[in-house]
């Protein structure tokens, strides 16, 4: 999904023509990698450049950094042979704020993809912070370099498709419910988080096991998935920590008693990624 909205969003005809500067940096970037790659310069190279693949944009990613990484030894090198042209103007400030823009759908996909670890929990998360990482601070526009316009044409296009291709269900809301430092579900409204105790009031009203009349095998073993390398639930940046939506100090409604209150209040001391191993 995540890959689905950035080859959206980067769609090379819309970048041409909208976002030249950009552009030039994504083809000069990928020049580079295939010169030093192909003409086996790279060993002359501290560290070695990483290539992309059309098909997943975080290894586009990947490769802005190793040059950015890089990019003091490439100059030296290029110029060592009157090369330098082939850096074009992509200059080392302007490809560090296209990584800095990419860095938070990385982390997202490394937070939403794993096959030994529930990761349904993260959505509504990292929806959030995707869809805050989009905004555009409209109260600096007139001091706007042309590549910083550039990047809030990006944003704005890639809000859309986050709106379109990333959807929210109430599933995604109970599980982040379950989270201990989330269960106050900060980042929703308040009617949103009406709506999801009600629903979760109703889920408990159906689970009984007698009434359902199931048996329960007391042997019965369950398979444990082996335990998947923890993906820490945070962003590149300050100002997409999530740890602001952390649970508040309230006090306890002394009038108002059933299972849903009684989580909200219990002091929990666990990692929000135990919960749901």
């Amino acid at each position: 999904m995540l890959n689905t909205i950035l080859r959206n969003t980067f769609q090379s005809t819309f970048i041409l023509e909208n976002a030249p500067e950009i552009n030039n940096i994504l083809v000069t970037a990928k020049s580079l990698t295939t010169y030093f790659k192909q003409s086996g310069n790279v060993k002359y190279l501290s560290k070695t450049l990483l290539q992309n693949i059309d098909i997943r944009w975080n290894t586009k990613h990947n490769m802005l950094q190793s040059i950015y990484i890089m990019y003091d030894e490439i100059f030296l090198f290029l110029q060592s042979r009157d090369m330098t042209k082939k850096m074009g103007s992509m200059g080392k400030e302007d490809l560090k704020t296209l990584i800095d823009y990419l860095e938070p759908y990385k982390d997202a996909t490394n937070a939403l993809e794993g096959d030994c670890r529930p990761t349904l929990q993260n959505v509504l998360i990292w929806y959030n912070l995707l869809h805050e990482h989009n905004e555009i601070n409209m109260n600096i526009m007139e001091r706007k370099t042309k590549y910083e316009k550039e990047i809030d044409i990006i944003k704005k296009r890639a809000k859309n498709f986050i709106i379109e291709k990333f959807k929210i269900h109430m599933l995604h809301k109970v599980l982040t419910f379950l989270i201990p430092k989330f269960r106050q579900m900060r980042m929703l409204s308040s009617e949103e988080i009406n709506e999801v105790k009600k629903h979760i009031e109703n889920l408990l009203d159906l689970i009984c096991i007698e009434e359902c009349n199931i048996d329960v095998d007391e042997n019965l073993i369950l398979p444990i998935s082996p335990k998947a390398k923890r993906i820490q639930l945070k962003a590149s940046t300050s100002k997409l920590n999530p740890n602001r939506w952390e649970n508040e100090v309230v006090t306890e409604d002394s009038t108002i008693h059933n299972d849903i209150t009684e989580y909200l209040y219990l002091k929990i001391s666990i990692e929000e990624e135990d919960i749901l191993q």
